[in-house]
């Protein structure tokens, strides 16, 4: 069975209509996937941003309270540590 150049031009030319529309089709696809995993990827991102942002926060008002405490026992040394002075001053004159 042969086919005429016409015939053979007109599947070629369904073929190529058949391709570029599955083409599209594929195109959209993986346009979505792209979208779905780039939601999906800045979920996590801000899930992930907001748990170091807590975490950070947290160990900055952890340290802070140890700064404070540090500091006022220092602090409430120095009086006792002044009048030390003073009476070794006071015995070495």
């Amino acid at each position: 069975m042969s086919f005429t150049e016409d015939e053979l031009q007109s599947f070629n030319t369904i073929l190529e209509q058949r391709l570029n529309a599955h083409q599209r089709d594929m195109e959209r696809a993986l346009d979505q996937r792209m979208i779905e995993y780039r939601r999906e990827l800045d979920q996590r991102l801000a899930t992930v941003h907001s748990e170091v942002q807590r975490g950070v926060s947290q160990k900055l008002s952890d340290f802070q309270v140890r700064l404070e405490t540090i500091l006022s026992a220092k602090l409430h040394a120095q009086p006792s540590r002044i009048m030390q002075t003073f009476d070794r001053d006071l015995e070495q004159r």
